[in-house]
């Protein structure tokens, strides 16, 4: 024998799967000869393996999975351990060589897994088993020249170890970042039990959600680690993929398949995506991304989804799973800062900083910013939680030459990064690769695939919130993107600089009072008993003037309305301020003065004569602690706006009051049954003549005690609904009816009002309501509050189609549940006009597919029991929608 060297690899391991029956023996010995017959491979069959201790099912199996390639003979039947051999095979990503033998019929089983191996490998058709040799000699061959010629990519082991290695350098980076020392970074990536435990989805969409700096991100992380170890260990779990919403910039079927091409058949085994800060592309994007992954996971049984966000108002709320974020209690904060610090704190610690701080390091990013600050300065004392950020953001680049430039250039990159939402190509912040250079060597940016993004979203915000400062970018310049601006305008309007963040204030009420009202959300302190203050009360004038500032950039940005609910004079402008101030309790006393005397713009209430809380001239006596944030004249002043808005005026009366036909069709409606005391459900007439006497004789006083209406209300009712009577008259109608298509059916004994229609013309009469309410709601808005457009949920997709289905329940509790409706609204064209396309619908046929085929179509989806019988349903189904849009900003109660 020659001494030359001899081989280092084992051979090739050929795995024959095949139901092990009489008319199959000969063929899987033809495939067993024949691999020995080729030198470098070795058959694996389980009729000629030896005795093991190792139970079968997880033999065969393991060998599978080890297998270079899987020969599958495919005969008659089929039987649930081929099924499984098939399934390890295409799961763990093995050559799968498949023989079709001869057979003139073939069970069910068999058919259905040839229809999933049709998408993985192709079969050949074997006519008879003489041939079976030559049919493996010439599989074999192509596979052997195709390895060489186009060789496979990584092992699937080795790129899930990849994937895990760069999620825990992921980890690291986020600590290395705040200023974390580099052993400690490390040990905290590599330690399993840092960050919250996140069960994996059953099915569906599973939402993590928590505040800044709650630890989803790090929570999202260990999930995905403990899902490669999964699939590392078993190759039939699902694949796992970790991406940021930023970085998504294709379909998530698409990247799905792009990320597991030539690792896994995510169709066999399924996926587990997780896609991290959803909060940071923006609501409509977000959104938009919430119903795709919905509809995917729906799609594909195997799939399931994770998200992580921030909690959103408008972000939808009918899709997934919640999970929120729980927050650290006093130990498990004092523990983790004592950890990074390098030294050992005490609970009595944390009074040393403010109720802010103290509230901040209940989560995990706002600790661990704490702890690092600490180990190079035990004695700092920060009264704010961005005082952190600031401090970290300057030590991440006090190595670095030219701190100014680079200092700018975060800026300009934190801007673009924003405005944007999603990861940004260098060269949108300087053609200069040397000043490239200089951001991708601070240890606030990492680069990927030739773009850049900030290792952390806080430091994005808090250069973004500085380049407003420092008026790198303007007010003006962002606000067609506020949305993505809210936590940087909330930053930089809670500034150092408070004439700044005054300023700044003023103009986003001017221009967006709705967007002011979810930043004043975002910045409200809230209340505690041990609060300490880091500012003072001035004297009662000063801060008299604050307040009145406030009140009326407010009113320059509410427009109209604020005539109905600011404390105007009867000019409309802002009136007299009266106030008094404990400085001690940080107490105030207010009143808007009311009266005809000439007053000057703020007045000290005790030194006012004739003051008293009950005088008619003054009104809105109010007595409050302010919060404990130098915003609280923009914190009172929108509250008591709210309160006043929730409080003093009748939406009812605002679609009134704006004209709209179809509204003053019903209120003159609900007028003469009013008038007449009938029943809401009567249908016939009502004479017109009748109701135009009873206006023209009747005291409003007396009328308004008999029909219940504030005399005010009445007296605007009793204008217009006379009006419109009278035009009716002069057109030659004598009577009233309810506006929209009655019941066409007769009813005996007790029953529901939906029972005295029939299916089509309860589908009349609710297309008719919704259209009417659509003209209403859009007319309410356009005339009291168009400030509000932008972010109002529904107005923001007019024009619109309603698409719905109408349905009816099933069963023996039917008639007492009543119908049903589901819809949605889909934008159209700006030259088109709303309309309404509702459909009648069988509950559980129809509706699944409805929802399936249009929510993604839409911003949001509703259910609800039908309610269109009231005297009035379409003003308040339009007053309903807006005062729960209105809800969503803050400026309803």
């Amino acid at each position: 024998m020659s001494d030359g060297p001899i081989r280092s690899e084992s051979d090739l391991l050929a795995f024959i799967s095949s139901v092990m029956r009489d008319e199959l023996n000969c063929a899987r010995n033809v495939v067993v000869q024949t691999c020995k017959a080729i030198e470098f491979t070795r058959p694996w069959a389980f009729e000629f393996a030896p005795s093991s201790s190792e139970p079968p099912n997880q033999g065969y199996l393991r060998k599978v999975r080890e297998a270079d390639f899987v020969f599958w003979l495919i005969g008659k039947e089929t039987t649930k351990p081929v099924v499984d051999e098939i399934t390890t095979c295409m799961a763990a990503d093995r050559r799968l060589l498949a023989f079709k033998l001869p057979s003139e019929t073939r069970c069910e089983t068999t058919n259905k897994l040839m229809d999933q191996v049709a998408t993985y490998a192709k079969w050949a058709e074997v006519k008879k088993v003489d041939d079976l040799a030559q049919h493996v000699r010439s599989a074999l061959s192509d596979e052997f020249v195709r390895a060489l010629r186009d060789p496979e990519p990584p092992s699937r082991a080795l790129k899930l170890e990849d994937m895990k290695q760069f999620s825990i350098s992921r980890c690291k980076s986020m600590w290395t970042s705040l200023s974390v020392q580099e052993e400690m970074a490390t040990e905290l990536a590599e330690d399993q039990s840092i960050g919250d435990f996140l069960e994996f989805p059953r099915s569906g969409v599973l939402r993590v959600e928590g505040d800044q700096g709650s630890g989803k991100t790090l929570a999202a992380e260990r999930l995905f680690q403990r899902a490669i170890d999964r699939a590392l260990d078993d190759s039939s779990q699902p694949f796992p993929i970790f991406v940021g919403a930023r970085d998504l910039q294709m379909q998530i079927e698409g990247y799905i398949e792009q990320k597991s091409r030539g690792i896994s058949r995510t169709s066999i085994t399924g996926s587990l995506i997780i896609v991290d800060g959803l909060d940071e592309i923006g609501i409509k994007a977000a959104n938009s991304l919430l119903k795709e992954l919905s509809i995917f996971t729906d799609a594909q049984p195997l799939a399931t989804a994770v998200v992580t966000s921030r909690l959103l108002p408008d972000l939808k709320d009918d899709i997934g799973q919640r999970f929120t974020m729980s927050t650290l209690d006093q130990h498990q904060s004092i523990d983790l800062i004592s950890r990074i610090a390098g030294q050992e704190l005490e609970l009595r610690d944390l009074y040393t900083w403010s109720e802010s701080v103290r509230d901040a390091i209940k989560r995990p990013l706002f600790a661990l910013m704490l702890g690092s600050v600490l180990r190079d300065s035990p004695d700092s004392v920060f009264r704010r939680p961005v005082e952190l950020v600031a401090v970290l953001a300057r030590r991440s680049l006090r190595e670095v030459e030219n701190v100014e430039e680079v200092d700018t250039l975060l800026q300009k990159l934190a801007v673009e990064a924003v405005t944007g939402g999603k990861r940004i190509h260098p060269q949108c912040v300087s053609p200069r690769q040397a000043k490239q250079k200089m951001l991708a060597n601070s240890r606030l940016v990492y680069e990927q695939d030739g773009t850049m993004d900030f290792t952390l979203p806080i430091f994005r915000e808090w250069y973004a919130a500085r380049a407003l400062i420092e008026e790198t970018v303007s007010f003006e310049d962002i606000h067609s993107k506020s949305d993505l601006w809210l936590i940087p305008l909330a930053i930089a309007i809670d500034s150092e600089n408070e004439t700044f963040g005054n300023s700044l204030m003023a103009k986003l009420c001017s221009s967006d009072p709705g967007l002011a009202s979810l930043v004043l959300r975002e910045l409200d302190p809230g209340w505690s008993l041990n609060e300490t203050r880091d500012f003072s009360l001035a004297t009662a004038v000063e801060e008299g003037k604050k307040i009145r500032e406030a009140m009326a950039s407010w009113g320059r940005g509410l427009g109209q309305l604020y005539f109905l609910i600011g404390p105007t004079d009867s000019q409309g402008k802002t009136s007299t301020l009266g106030i008094g101030v404990n400085a001690d309790s940080f107490g105030i006393t207010t009143s808007w003065y009311r009266g005809t005397q000439k007053l000057p713009d703020v007045t000290e209430l005790s030194k006012q004569s004739g003051w008293a809380p009950d005088n008619p001239e003054w009104s809105g006596f109010s007595y409050r602690q302010v919060p404990n944030t130098k915003l609280w004249p923009w914190i009172t002043t929108k509250d008591n706006l709210v309160h006043s808005l929730s409080r003093k005026v009748s939406f009812e009366h605002l679609a009134l009051e704006s004209m709209s036909i179809d509204s003053i069709r019903e209120c003159s409606w609900a007028f003469s049954l009013r008038v007449q005391r009938q029943s809401t459900r009567r249908q016939e007439p009502v004479s017109i003549q009748e109701i135009l006497r009873y206006i023209e004789e009747k005291a409003l006083n007396y009328a308004s005690i008999r029909l219940g209406y504030e005399g005010y209300y009445l007296n605007r009712h009793i204008r217009i609904v006379g009006h419109h009577l009278k035009e009716l008259a002069n057109n030659g109608e004598t009577s009233i009816f309810d506006p929209w298509s009655p019941a066409d059916q007769l009813t005996t004994g007790t029953h529901w009002v939906w029972e005295s229609y029939t299916p089509q013309r309860l589908l009349e009469r609710t297309i008719e309501v919704y259209t009417a309410a659509l003209h209403i709601y859009e007319s309410i808005v356009s005339e009291w509050f168009k400030a509000f457009g932008l972010r109002l949920r529904l107005y923001n997709c007019l024009p619109a189609r309603l698409e719905g289905r109408l349905t009816f329940p099933e069963g023996s509790d039917s008639s007492r549940s009543g119908p049903a409706l589901t819809w949605l609204p889909i934008a159209l064209p700006k030259n088109e006009e709303s309309r309404v396309s509702f459909e009648l619908g069988v509950p559980d046929k129809l509706e699944k597919t409805f929802n399936e085929s249009k929510e993604n179509e839409s911003p949001f989806l509703i259910w609800q029991r039908l309610d269109v019988f009231g005297v009035q349903p379409a003003t308040d189904l339009a007053c309903k929608w807006l005062a729960d849009d209105l809800k969503r900003l803050g400026w309803d109660k």
